[in-house]
């Protein structure tokens, strides 16, 4: 049975702190239905338990406007702050359908961010280091997230770890973080004990600091009708082992790299693999079956991974490959079955420091 979240007390009318009644509904009610409206809160919504919230679409919009900022800590000798808008932790089940969570940081994000790093030992521009983040799950036994959008977060649009079963489908990850952070619109971390069912299709990510949908240590996602423009960073990007994922119909624009491939450069040392997960090291076996990239840096990257095989890939206007990191004990091999490279033809390292490490076998 479900409930309107008017019947919790909730305005909707964009003025109104409903951070009370969101509480309430996140506490007491499994499904909550959200009319058209823009409902406020103030502060990070925590959830341990069953929460289905379903909105009307696009109009159906909870908005972040804090007061304060909740749990500061120390970085880099200033105080940063950490705050979700929606935080789910060893839930059941964890569904938001047709919603959008609006994290809103042009609205604050000058009150916490300097301008410049001086601590930083490259002289960078901007280092953004405040933590909010719209959607946080750390062990839910079942994720949806379906018809949404996830947007203007100061780091990660939705973070996602320990969560075997994902469904992520026709939502929308879109600006959040900024330029030089680490403020991926989508995040997914692995390491389980056990191969997990991850699937992502028919999604946005754009305009993301860094990378638009990133999978981190993860083995055997699906994704599927995905696009990825003009990310700080990279598309698609497979991280510490993340191996045997299956991506179909990618279409890359204006990124780094359309899709980059990368291994642990430290090898598993530094992050303690359980037993028998040491072949997962290099990002291996991942197959691409109908990629774009289109004006990235370079169409792919790749560093410390090993096989790649590629069905059907054009790559305009940029560097087709290049080489990042020299992965340690081996060499990569990328098979490519069909593709149209522009400029130039058969344009395969262009990027690469060492390119005897790469072998590409066009069919």
């Amino acid at each position: 049975m479900s409930k309107s979240i008017l019947e919790f007390g909730a305005a909707g009318d964009g003025v109104t702190d409903c951070t009370g009644a969101l509480m309430q509904a996140a506490c007491c009610q499994d499904t909550v239905f959200f009319p058209e409206g823009i409902y406020i809160i103030t502060r990070q919504i925590n959830t341990g338990r069953t929460l289905r919230w379903i909105g009307e679409g696009a109009g159906s919009i909870i908005r972040l406007l804090p007061k304060y900022f909740e749990n500061p800590e120390r970085y880099k000798n200033r105080t940063v702050y950490n705050t979700t808008m929606l935080r789910m932790e060893n839930g059941a089940h964890f569904e938001l359908r047709s919603l959008t969570l609006d994290a809103n940081k042009d609205a604050f994000a000058a009150a916490l961010l300097p301008e410049k790093d001086t601590d930083s030992p490259d002289g960078e521009l901007t280092r953004r280091n405040d933590h909010i983040v719209c959607i946080e799950v750390f062990g839910a036994e079942r994720l949806i997230i379906d018809g949404c959008t996830v947007k203007n977060a100061i780091i990660e649009g939705a973070y996602i770890e320990r969560t075997a079963d994902i469904c992520i489908t026709r939502s929308d990850f879109s600006g959040n973080g900024f330029p030089l952070d680490d403020a991926s619109g989508l995040h997914i971390l692995g390491g389980y004990p056990e191969a997990p069912s991850i699937r992502v299709s028919d999604c946005r990510f754009h305009g993301n600091g860094f990378n638009g949908l990133l999978l981190n240590n993860v083995y055997g996602a699906a994704v599927q009708n995905i696009s990825c423009c003009k990310n700080g960073y990279d598309g698609v990007a497979l991280w510490n082992g993340s191996g045997r994922c299956m991506l179909s119909n990618v279409f890359c624009e204006g990124n780094r790299a359309g899709i980059c491939f990368r291994g642990d450069d430290h090898g598993w040392e530094a992050d303690s693999p359980r037993p028998g997960e040491a072949e997962r090291c290099r990002s291996t076996e991942n197959t691409v079956h109908g990629l774009i990239t289109l004006q990235n840096r370079s169409g792919i990257m790749w560093g410390c991974a090993q096989h790649i095989f590629l069905y059907g890939w054009v790559c305009r206007d940029s560097y087709a490959h290049e080489l990042f990191f020299r992965q340690p004990g081996g060499d990569v091999t990328c098979s490519i079955y069909g593709a149209h490279l522009t400029p130039q033809e058969g344009m395969i390292l262009d990027r690469s420091d060492a390119p005897e490490a790469f072998h590409a076998e066009m069919r």
